[in-house]
């Protein structure tokens, strides 16, 4: 990710609702597959600001774990 902080297996995420970044941050999840099944795919949830040269882990987790991804509530927690 240092070299390449939007691989093609990663995406933009919409921010959870009523939230707003800081000027120069995006919210981005990567997808790893580790095997065959939704529960052997990995999601990460990262924010970048490519200005400072900043990456940070927001979430790590699978389809098991969560059908879509964690709730809003909680992204919030982390993110602010």
């Amino acid at each position: 990710m240092i070299e390449d902080q939007y691989p093609i297996n990663s995406r933009n995420e919409p921010l959870p609702g009523k939230i707003q970044l800081p000027e120069g941050w995006t919210f981005h999840k990567l997808e790893l597959k580790v095997g065959r099944g939704a529960s052997r795919q990995i999601r990460l949830m990262y924010l970048v600001n490519t200005s400072d040269c900043v990456i940070k882990l927001v979430w790590i987790y699978n389809h098991q774990q969560f059908e879509k991804r964690p709730a809003d509530k909680d992204l919030k927690s982390v993110i602010k």
